[in-house]
């Protein structure tokens, strides 16, 4: 499966989401990015026949004031028996992983200059761990009560973003494998995009490697390793 974006593609889909009418507001006021740790995800194991092991992000919208986690969030987990022809249902592990810290997108500045600049002091730790029942109870409400698009429809058929790390059938690295091995990579940084010619998940998440002083590892070149086209 190919994961892999360009930086251009990156930052036309992060703009998507800034500048459209009703997720531009989630931009502003809740998040526009997270960083996780690199070694967020449950063991890896060999899925069964058929079937794909992968990363899974669960889609969260938290509607408790003052929010006790984030507003809108992803929790993160090790997804060993995903199937494309049958959408998982809920988490497979009790405990997930979530960003300590979101951060939000500043009215005015340039997404391409964010990408290439972002930088933010890693907490310690960087993630937290939630329960699956607590993270079930956030993908509903991502569900029920997260904002519709402009003809009253959700923006997300399914409330995950499923990222395949299998070996090539061929044999080598996948592009996860590729994308986590880079180099002074301790962390992912997460963004949400919008790609309006999805017909399925039309919010996306889009993933970029952050090393140790917590500054994204992108200089706009064709070598960059940047993630999305994540399943659905």
């Amino acid at each position: 499966m190919n994961h892999l974006i360009t930086f251009a593609e990156a930052q036309t889909l992060i703009e998507n989401f800034v500048n459209h009418p009703i997720l531009g507001d989630i931009a502003l006021n809740k998040a526009v990015s997270g960083t996780i740790d690199k070694n967020s995800f449950q063991t890896q194991e060999e899925p069964k026949p058929g079937l794909w092991s992968g990363k899974m992000a669960w889609y969260c919208w938290d509607t408790n004031s003052p929010y006790v986690y984030h507003s809108f969030f992803l929790a993160f987990e090790q997804f060993n028996n995903y199937n494309s022809n049958a959408a998982p249902g809920q988490p497979e592990h009790l405990e997930l992983q979530i960003a300590n810290k979101q951060h939000t997108f500043t009215p005015g500045q340039s997404v391409g200059d964010m990408l290439l600049n972002e930088q933010h002091a890693l907490l310690n730790p960087i993630n937290f761990k939630l329960s699956r029942a607590v993270v079930n109870s956030c993908v509903q409400s991502f569900g029920t009560d997260f904002p519709k698009d402009q003809s009253n429809a959700p923006f997300n058929t399914h409330p995950f973003g499923f990222f395949n790390n299998n070996s090539p059938s061929g044999g080598g690295q996948s592009e996860w494998e590729a994308f986590i091995g880079q180099p002074g990579l301790v962390a992912i940084r997460y963004y949400f995009g919008f790609d309006g010619s999805e017909t399925t998940n039309k919010i996306r998440v889009i993933l970029v490697g952050v090393n140790g002083s917590g500054k994204n590892m992108l200089s706009n070149a064709s070598s960059d390793l940047i993630l999305e086209r994540c399943e659905p």
